[in-house]
């Protein structure tokens, strides 16, 4: 069996604030998540530096994090497990692949 794990997932707004299609999405993986660990939604924006440091999160998910500080940015990039789990396909001016040819 494995470890129950405490996951920090980090976003911008969550779907009970703004019922867009990346934070539905986001929504959607806490759900499946949270059946089998720990998982704290935590404002990108309130994401302490001292947080990370306590250790009492095991990984963190990093989804809209335009309001994440650099401190907790740093933070996260050189103690933390984490993954960047974005929606926005900032290489398209509309952010949404779909609206090209063969996208």
């Amino acid at each position: 069996m494995s470890k129950k794990l405490t996951i920090a997932f980090v976003a911008d707004y969550f779907a009970d604030e703004i019922p867009g299609g990346g934070e539905v999405n986001n929504d959607e993986l806490i759900k499946l998540l949270s059946a089998d660990h720990t998982v704290l939604k935590v404002k990108s924006r309130n994401l302490d530096p001292a947080a990370i440091e306590n250790g009492l999160v095991d990984f963190y998910i990093i989804s809209n994090f335009l309001e994440l500080s650099y401190q907790s940015y740093t933070y996260l990039t050189e103690r933390a497990s984490y993954i960047i789990y974005e929606h926005d396909h900032k290489y398209v001016s509309t952010n949404d692949p779909s609206k090209f040819i063969n996208m």
